[in-house]
C-alpha cells in the first residue's frame, strides 16, 4: 500500500509537470466520457494495442465499451474546419489489459494529438514535445524516428500490393531480415527492392548520416531514378523537420532507425518510439495517422503521442514499504491536548503520522511509538 501510494503520487506529479508543458505550446485539456459505443472500436481494433474490451448493455440495449484507447475517442469528436488547427492534450484512464499484471487495469494515459491543417512546425513541435516528454522522465532516453512515407516511395516504386505490403511492414518492425526475404520471393518483389528493404531494416543512426546513407544505399542496389526522387523528397522533409532542433540536448535524443513502423492502414509519414533507459518498451509511440482520419470521414491531417504510464512507473525505485512513517499510540487517559501537540511535533519533522489508541492489523509503519507518563517513547523501529 505504501509502494503503490508512492508510485501513485509521482506518477500524479509527473502528470502535472506533463501537462504544464503541454499547455506552454498551446495545448488545451480535452475531456471525453469513460465510455464509447463498442461499435468505435470495433470498426478500429486493428489500431488497438489489445483487442481485448470490457463491454456493458446500456439501458437502451446499445452495446457500449470502457474506452481502451483515446485518439478514437478525440478524432471522433474532432472538428473539421478547412483552414484550422486543434491542438489538445490529454489524461485519461483508459480500460486495457496491462503490460505488468496481463489483467484487466485501470490505466493512466497521457498525450497530446495534433490535428487540422497541419504544416512543417505542427510536425516539429509534436516531435519536440516527445523529446521534452522523455526528458522529464529521464536524461538516458531515445526517440527513434521514422517516416512512412519513404517506405511508400519504394512500395510504390515496385508496385507492391497492400497485403504485401502490410507483411514487410510488420517484418521490419521486428528486424526479421530472413521472413522479409521470404515475403519478397514468394510475391515476385523485385530483387533490388528485396535488398534494400532488408538493408534497411538494420539501418539505425543521427538523422544528419542515415538519411544520405539510405540515399547511397539505393543508388548501390539500383533502385530506379523515380523512386528514388519520391524517396529523396520524403527524407528531405523528414531532415527539414529534424534540422529545426536547436537545443543540443533534444536534438541528441533524436534517432533514425527504419524498423520503427506502424499499421499502414492508418499510419503514413512520420513515426516516432521513445524509449528510456532501463525499460525494455518503448514509453512514447506517435505519429502522423492521416488514414485513420480518412477511415473516419475526416478531412484534417492529425499526429500525435501516446504516453504509456504503466511502464513509466517501473522507473521509480521501490520504497520502504510503509504506511506511515510513525504509529503514535496512546490510552484512553491520555489528555486530547498531548495527542495533538505530539502529532503536530512529529509531522513538523517531516513524518506522516497515524495516532490511535491501538495498532491496526497488518499496519505498516517505519516507527511505532507511544504516549506514556506525558512523554513519546520509541517502542520500535526499522531504520
Amino acid at each position: 500500500m505504501g509502494t503503490e501510494n508512492s508510485e501513485r503520487r509521482k506518477i500524479e506529479q509527473l502528470t502535472a509537470d506533463l501537462q504544464s508543458i503541454y499547455a506552454d505550446y498551446g495545448y488545451s485539456q480535452f475531456r471525453i466520457r469513460k465510455f464509447e459505443e463498442y461499435e468505435l472500436y470495433v470498426r478500429n481494433k486493428d489500431f488497438l494495442d489489445s483487442v481485448n474490451i470490457i463491454t456493458f448493455t446500456d439501458t437502451n440495449g446499445k452495446l457500449m465499451a470502457l474506452k481502451p484507447d483515446v485518439t478514437l475517442s478525440i478524432v471522433k469528436n474532432s472538428r473539421d474546419v478547412p483552414g484550422t488547427v486543434q491542438k489538445v492534450y490529454y489524461n485519461e484512464n483508459i480500460y486495457r489489459v496491462s503490460h505488468r499484471s496481463h489483467m484487466f487495469e485501470e490505466l493512466m494515459q497521457v498525450g497530446i494529438e495534433c490535428i487540422g491543417d497541419l504544416d512543417y512546425y505542427c510536425f516539429y513541435e509534436v516531435i519536440m514535445l516527445a523529446a521534452k516528454t522523455l526528458r522529464r522522465f529521464s536524461e538516458d532516453s531515445i526517440l527513434v524516428v521514422s517516416d512512412m512515407d519513404i517506405l511508400k516511395a519504394i512500395f510504390d516504386g515496385y508496385d507492391v500490393g497492400e497485403d504485401v505490403r502490410r507483411d514487410l511492414v510488420r517484418c521490419l518492425g521486428e528486424k526479421n531480415r530472413h521472413t522479409l526475404s521470404m515475403i519478397c520471393e514468394e510475391n515476385d518483389v523485385d530483387p533490388a527492392c528485396a535488398r534494400l528493404l532488408s538493408r534497411m531494416a538494420t539501418v539505425y543512426g543521427r538523422p544528419d548520416e542515415v538519411l544520405p546513407r539510405l540515399l547511397a544505399m539505393m543508388k548501390d542496389e539500383g533502385i530506379s531514378e523515380d523512386t528514388v526522387d519520391a524517396a529523396r523528397q520524403a527524407a528531405e522533409n523528414l531532415l527539414q523537420i529534424l534540422d529545426v532542433f536547436d537545443d543540443p540536448k533534444l536534438q541528441d535524443l533524436i534517432r533514425i532507425d527504419f524498423s520503427v513502423v506502424s499499421d499502414v492502414n492508418y499510419y503514413n509519414g512520420i513515426v516516432f518510439n521513445g524509449f528510456v533507459e532501463g525499460l525494455p518498451e518503448c514509453v512514447i509511440s506517435g505519429g502522423q495517422y492521416d488514414r485513420l482520419m480518412q477511415k473516419m470521414k475526416k478531412r484534417s491531417r492529425a499526429i500525435g503521442f501516446g504516453v504509456y504510464m504503466d511502464r513509466a512507473a517501473r522507473l521509480f525505485p521501490a520504497e520502504k514499504p510503509y504506511d506511515v512513517d510513525v504509529l503514535l499510540l496512546y490510552g484512553d487517559d491520555t489528555e486530547l491536548t498531548e495527542v495533538r501537540k505530539s502529532v503536530d511535533r512529529l509531522v513538523a519533522d517531516g513524518n506522516s503520522v497515524l495516532a490511535q489508541r491501538s495498532a491496526p492489523e497488518k499496519i505498516r509503519c517505519r516507527t511505532k511509538m507511544e504516549i506514556r507518563d506525558g512523554e513519546v517513547k520509541t517502542i520500535e523501529t526499522d531504520d
